[in-house]
């Protein structure tokens, strides 16, 4: 294990910087062999349920991480410029991963580009937004739509709870402007 301590700061993000790229291109390696795996379907030997649970299980994270490397290994197999990306360090797995679920073969070199300048947060925002809601989906979130609001008076604080459906940032925006008067 390499000593940091006598390193200077900028040294240190250098090394930083090294280290990442060397994650995201072992990251790409394997999402790709478990894409390869997933089709093959030998998860199926290990008496597995999916790629994603076979995942979980051999290497210990979560379901969900299963799921989500599973997925995104199989979509990067069509999208070379977030794959590219990915490898070189230039996007990490947090950033590609959402991405995945909007670029297409014929945006995803675009994409790939433009997001090198966004966060993880902005890009799972984009991701949220170009997903399309269906009629049923809009219904569903309005009918689900609620706010509530007590008085904590231990900590004297007002609480508030809910589950907004698209005017939730319209009230958020309202609050804020109350907040800065």
């Amino acid at each position: 294990m390499p000593e940091f301590t006598d390193c200077t700061d900028d040294e240190l993000v250098e090394a930083i910087d090294q280290l990442h790229d060397v994650v995201c291109a072992a990251q790409r390696r394997l999402l790709a062999a478990a894409a390869e795996y997933d089709r093959r379907r030998a998860w199926r030997q290990d008496g597995a349920t999916s790629m994603g649970a076979w995942l979980a299980y051999r290497l210990g994270v979560a379901n969900r991480a299963g799921a989500e490397w599973a997925r995104v290994g199989t979509a990067l197999e069509s999208l070379p410029a977030l794959a590219g990306a990915l490898e070189e360090g230039l996007l990490s797995l947090d950033q590609v991963a959402p991405l995945t679920t909007l670029a297409t073969p014929e945006n995803e070199e675009a994409l790939a580009d433009e997001a090198i300048g966004w966060s993880a947060a902005q890009c799972a925002a984009a991701a949220r937004h170009a997903r399309p809601v269906s009629p049923d989906e809009a219904a569903d979130a309005h009918a689900r739509r609620s706010l509530r609001w007590w008085w904590d008076l231990d900590r004297r604080m007002l609480q508030l709870r809910g589950q907004p459906d698209e005017m939730g940032a319209t009230v958020a925006t309202a609050l804020e402007k109350i907040v800065d008067g």
